[in-house]
């Protein structure tokens, strides 16, 4: 609020934040600066660089990590939108943020040990490549902002079930 990148309203003893103007101008130019890649086609191995943030968060709290995640999730959102809309194509290979989101997703109480985020990275990439219902349906059907995240978590979560699901069947 300071920084003006939030306006707050008071609603008696509650506080509303809304993204201000000043904020959506920062947002875009973070969107142009850092998620729009060169003009050759970007791959998913530029997902990696979740797992230093990955790494950073994977002891905290169940309820602090999915806090991170839904602020991920919900800049995310905006973020992408933003950088579809100026780039003029939907889930542009240089936007990145979504893939983060997703990752994190497929991390999401993922047994301690790079062994289990690289498995999980893994398979993160094979969901969001192979794309199965209702992934796919959902990249081409969910426009915006939301479409380029959804997809990304759907993949994660999908991850994150397989991953859990070794993880059990391994004791670990």
């Amino acid at each position: 609020v300071a920084q003006n990148w939030l306006q707050s309203e008071r609603h008696g003893r509650r506080s509303l934040y809304l993204i201000s103007e000043q904020g959506l101008r920062h947002t875009a130019h973070a969107s142009q600066r850092i998620y729009v890649g060169p003009p050759q086609e970007w791959n998913g191995e530029w997902t990696l660089v979740a797992l230093p943030l990955y790494a950073a968060v994977a002891n905290w709290p169940l309820p602090a990590y999915l806090a991170l995640l839904g602020v991920v999730i919900a800049v995310g959102i905006v973020v992408c939108g933003r950088a579809a809309a100026d780039l003029g194509v939907h889930d542009h290979p240089g936007i990145v943020w979504d893939e983060i989101a997703g990752l994190l997703v497929a991390l999401c109480g993922a047994p301690a040990g790079w062994g289990w985020a690289i498995a999980g990275f893994g398979l993160f990439r094979l969901f969001d490549i192979w794309k199965p219902w209702p992934i796919h349906w959902v990249d081409r059907q969910v426009g915006g902002g939301l479409g380029i995240v959804v997809d990304d978590l759907l993949a994660g979560a999908y991850a994150a079930m397989v991953l859990q699901g070794a993880a059990w069947w391994l004791g670990a």
